[in-house]
């Protein structure tokens, strides 16, 4: 005959505690990077503008290094980018919201090409940034929502 223990109701509460504990521990783990995206995701319209008047007030000071400035301007590009990649998938009309946002963006350039003067250092370079990112930002507020997809099962 064969002899085996059989494990007692204090074991198996113990087991069961430490694989519940570490499946607490390993979704903390899988929810944190989602909670991040989504916290960023939310943050990069008003990071947007902000690198963007950085960029503006940093090209026009002669104490900072352009290279600090250039930097400053290839984070907002890759801000912009993602911004816009971002907005695409939110709004109903994508390719609409692009087009709109980049026109609005040409015509705020245009009108500060106007009114600006030439002692701006940088001329109409220094105001890309700024007129570029309010354009993105105000032309997705005269969007709607893009509606989700239902998804249905048979039951």
């Amino acid at each position: 005959m064969d002899v085996q223990l059989a494990p007692t109701g204090t074991y198996i509460n113990v087991l069961i505690t430490v694989y519940m504990a570490i499946g607490i521990m390993i979704g903390f783990v899988m929810a944190i990077p989602g909670y991040l995206s989504r916290v960023m995701t939310s943050l990069l319209g008003p990071l947007m503008g902000t690198s963007s008047v950085l960029w503006f007030v940093m090209r026009n000071d002669e104490a900072v290094k352009p290279r600090f400035a250039w930097i400053v301007f290839g984070i907002w590009s890759a801000v912009y980018l993602m911004y816009l990649i971002i907005q695409t998938t939110k709004v109903a009309y994508d390719k609409l919201y692009i087009l709109l946002a980049l026109a609005f963006g040409g015509v705020c350039l245009f009108i500060v090409a106007l009114v600006q003067k030439a002692s701006i250092q940088g001329g109409l370079v220094t105001a890309i940034p700024p007129c570029a990112s309010f354009a993105a930002y105000a032309i997705a507020f005269c969007f709607p929502a893009r509606r989700r997809a239902v998804h249905l099962t048979a039951a």
